[in-house]
């Protein structure tokens, strides 16, 4: 596979992927479309990181993946490099990484939502395996975010993302009523921005917790 393109949208599960991904086919997020200069995305392929491998296009112009950075605690790999859907950069002439951050009681709070949403669907036996795997992925999610290991987790992944030839790395806290973008190198060298990793928050980015 060849991609012109590749624009990486990476953070923990509840976080504002999904809903900034949604806000972008529809047009609502002159923000991040403007500066990561995706225009019309009926010409942009959209996927998540586990339906990666049913991609049998062998050129894509403009691919935008979504990936859920905790993937390799829960499926035990010991490095990002381990898992297999982020190999689509290798093949990617074009790399920009857009990182997402919350703060931690922020996404504590989006998650016990997500769950008790989840509970209250009752699932289809068909579906109910997968039911119960979402329901683990998000317990450990939950204890793995008010964890210290949340702060180093961010530090092995901008440590992966460095070593590509990227055109940018940029930053977008969803903590706030709306989502703020800084680009990586000035979130990192000011403390007054990545000091929220360990403060506490109350206003919240209305991220979609039905998934």
């Amino acid at each position: 596979m060849n991609v012109e393109r590749l624009v990486v949208l990476a953070g923990p599960p509840c976080s504002g992927k999904t809903t900034i991904i949604e806000r972008l086919k529809s047009g609502d997020a002159a923000f991040l479309s403007d500066i990561l200069k995706i225009k019309g995305s009926e010409k942009i392929c959209f996927m998540d990181d586990w339906q990666l491998h049913k991609l049998n296009d062998s050129k894509i112009d403009q691919l935008v993946l979504h990936y859920d950075f905790l993937r390799p605690i829960r499926n035990g790999f010991e490095a990002f490099s381990s898992d297999p859907p982020l190999n689509v950069i290798d093949s990617a002439s074009e790399i920009v990484f857009v990182t997402f951050y919350a703060k931690p009681s922020i996404l504590s709070a989006r998650l016990k939502k997500r769950k008790f949403k989840l509970l209250l669907r009752f699932p289809r036996p068909i579906r109910l395996y997968r039911t119960i795997i979402r329901l683990k992925n998000i317990k450990l999610s939950e204890k793995f975010c008010l964890s210290p290991e949340l702060n180093l987790h961010y530090d092995k992944w901008f440590e992966f993302c460095r070593g590509f030839d990227a055109r940018g790395h940029w930053i977008v806290d969803t903590s706030g009523e709306e989502p703020q973008m800084f680009e990586l190198s000035d979130w990192i060298s000011d403390p007054g921005l990545n000091a929220c990793l360990s403060a506490p928050g109350s206003v919240d980015f209305k991220v979609d917790t039905n998934r």
